[in-house]
């Protein structure tokens, strides 16, 4: 395996009226292409603000952020919004479907974004939503759909942009127990049959069980890393 991320001395605060509230303490981290990892901890430790700064949805205060080797620290807005549509794709707790479209438009709506042209992207997304088993319910809208069937068609369009990185927060818990352990077993199809690199942010012990590496998040601080 071949490093995909780096992340050294990573810290991030929040400007609070007039006062700096530290997040993360300084994170060093190395993620290889292809690993499976969780990251668990209290809440408030600290472990969705590092999910966000993995994903390029926040930026960290101090520290240096390698993907691929490149520096991300530094790129301007447009080279980041490309940068994270083209290698990563993500899943949330709750499913941010869009109400009034069916799940293959859904699926297909991040593609539009990206300017993948109409055939390919519709041709794709019905193969996505084959993939995750329901390739059989196309046209039908998000609330027709029990609460793990709206998750597969996340994970689904999570998948579109073929990633490189894979990033889930709390993915199952909204679910009941019979819907988790679908989730669960697609996530175990998918990292066994495209090895594509994912990080799990979760409270829930099953997911832990099943990762290559757990990553412990603490106070802002990994395994109480320096300050």
């Amino acid at each position: 395996m071949s490093e995909l991320i780096r992340l050294s001395g990573i810290k991030k605060s929040y400007r609070v009226g007039d006062v700096d509230v530290p997040v993360l303490r300084g994170i060093d981290l190395t993620i290889e292409e292809g690993e499976r990892i969780v990251i668990v901890g209290r809440s408030g430790s600290g472990k969705s603000t590092l999910m966000n700064i993995l994903g390029f949805l926040d930026s960290p205060t101090s520290g240096a952020h390698d993907f691929q080797g490149s520096r991300v620290n530094g790129m301007d807005d447009d080279g980041i919004s490309m940068l994270r549509g083209r290698t990563i794709g993500f899943v949330f707790q709750q499913f941010h479907l869009l109400r009034g479209l069916t799940i293959l438009e859904n699926v297909e709506l991040p593609m539009e974004y990206l300017h993948v042209p109409p055939p390919k992207r519709r041709a794709r997304s019905k193969e996505l939503l084959e993939r995750v088993g329901l390739g059989h319910r196309l046209d039908h809208l998000p609330r027709q759909l029990s609460g793990g069937e709206q998750q597969r068609v996340a994970v689904a369009r999570a998948l579109e942009n073929h990633p490189t990185l894979l990033l889930a927060d709390e993915p199952t818990g909204n679910l009941d127990s019979k819907a988790q352990d679908q989730v669960l077993e697609l996530f175990d199809a998918l990292h066994r049959d495209t090895g594509v690199t994912m990080v799990v942010v979760t409270h829930d012990p099953e997911i832990a069980e099943r990762a290559g590496r757990i990553v412990h998040v603490l106070d802002g601080r990994i395994d109480g890393g320096a300050p």
